[in-house]
């Protein structure tokens, strides 16, 4: 490959929103994306560029600029002054990202100045700038659940479970459609579950448990899990992990998309259904 490639680590997430405005999904995301807002983060200003639409996929850049790039514009006149962007603003970093409006799904770079949780951070911020209302965004990473659901089955006595759930807009999948149905019946935006069993642990296949740890890892939310391996007496941590991939791509819209995508089929294609 030549000099015009390069290569990134990218990751995979849900783009969730508020239940309340969810009819409206693809017209207030294209709105926020397009709006030219920024998100101000201690010394840096966050803003999204370079916005373009191929084939029912939006693409964009999420830049990171340095504040001290915003320069002051004197009125000599009437006294007063404006602070604005300066033209020549140079980015320390920037993160390409798509998002597919048939799966509501997001891939973006991980970057060293520009991690994923910033990253999320500063895509919730703009969107809070773009409509000033309760609503929400929020980016849930995908990590699957194979790893995860081995770990548990093979080795470990679960003495803790608990999860975060954003409720879920796909076509029902049967492994988790009774946990789904308690949690849209209540009209709930986000859910905390909480389970104990320190003496004898929980079980977890074919349980409420197994349900939602198969929704955090198609990218409906959070989950952790304190547990014993066997042989041993210390409980340890399990965390959500996020799936990172590395890819190189050419530094254009079309190419980005196309490489992005097939990454994501590569891997979770088998589980993400069409999102409604």
């Amino acid at each position: 490959m030549g000099d015009d490639y390069r290569s990134a680590n990218i990751v995979f997430g849900r783009l969730n929103i508020a239940p309340w405005v969810r009819s409206e999904y693809k017209h207030r995301v294209e709105s926020f994306i397009k709006s030219g807002k920024t998100f101000l983060s201690r010394k840096f200003i966050f803003i999204i560029i370079d916005v373009k639409f191929l084939d029912g996929v939006l693409y964009g850049k999420l830049a990171k600029i340095p504040m001290e790039k915003y320069g002051i514009k004197v009125n000599q006149e009437e006294l007063t002054s404006k602070r604005v962007p300066i033209s020549a603003s140079i980015a320390v970093d920037y993160s390409n990202f798509t998002i597919n409006f048939e799966n509501h799904v997001i891939i973006f770079e991980s970057r060293g100045l520009l991690p994923p949780k910033q990253f999320e951070k500063a895509f919730a911020g703009i969107y809070q700038k773009n409509y000033r209302d309760l609503s929400w965004i929020k980016i849930d990473l995908i990590s699957g659940v194979k790893e995860i659901s081995k770990q548990l089955l093979e080795s470990m006595r679960i003495i803790r479970a608990k999860f975060t759930i954003t409720p879920s807009n796909p076509d029902y999948d049967e492994e988790f459609k009774p946990l789904e149905d308690l949690i849209k019946d209540t009209k709930s935006d986000k859910t905390d579950l909480d389970f104990h069993n320190k003496k004898d642990g929980l079980k977890y296949e074919k349980t409420i448990i197994e349900q939602a740890t198969n929704l955090c890892g198609k990218g409906y939310g959070e989950y952790t899990f304190d547990v014993i391996p066997k042989g041993e007496t210390e409980k340890i941590t399990l965390r959500k992990k996020v799936k990172s991939v590395r890819v190189k791509f050419k530094e254009t819209a079309e190419n980005i998309i196309e490489e992005f995508s097939s990454q994501f089929n590569k891997y979770f294609s088998d589980f993400i259904k069409k999102t409604k």
